[in-house]
């Protein structure tokens, strides 16, 4: 990345066989080898999200209200699927659309409010959930662990 204020240039991946924009946001998806990595905010380059996958990145798939990162797993195609609810969140803030991020971040409550009650019942989610998490911070120990 080149940041045209400081003049500063800012290597995100060592080797990168892929990298792309999320349409109509300022997300950024890439692949390096066997990892995914997700960018919701670029200009924090320091808060990404990691995941391993098998297969090469196809493209970004973003409509109706889903973005998805298709992967070629070589017989099948796999689907990724982002967090559209940051992506739209942090979009609208970079619009300066501020009573647009408001709305998306009440929902964004909402629905963390009923997935905590949901998983207040039933403690197979809860295990599921923290398994899932870990993935997406690669730690792989800890992802073994919540299951």
């Amino acid at each position: 990345l080149y940041d045209v204020n400081s003049s500063a240039r800012i290597t995100l991946l060592n080797f990168c066989d892929y990298v792309q924009w999320v349409p109509g946001s300022d997300a950024v998806v890439a692949q390096s080898r066997n990892m995914l990595y997700v960018w919701y905010r670029i200009e924090h380059t320091d808060q990404v999200l990691t995941r391993e996958i098998k297969g090469d990145v196809e493209e970004i798939e973003r409509m109706d209200g889903v973005t998805q990162v298709v992967v070629d797993a070589g017989m099948n195609r796999c689907r990724y699927k982002l967090d559209e609810d940051l992506i739209a969140f942090d979009t609208a803030l970079d619009d300066m659309q501020l009573v647009r991020a408001m709305q998306i971040m009440e929902m964004m409550d909402v629905k963390a409010r009923k997935e905590a009650a949901r998983n207040r019942n039933n403690p197979h989610a809860e295990a599921k959930r923290k398994e899932e998490s870990s993935k997406e911070l690669g730690d792989t120990e800890k992802s073994r662990e919540a299951m």
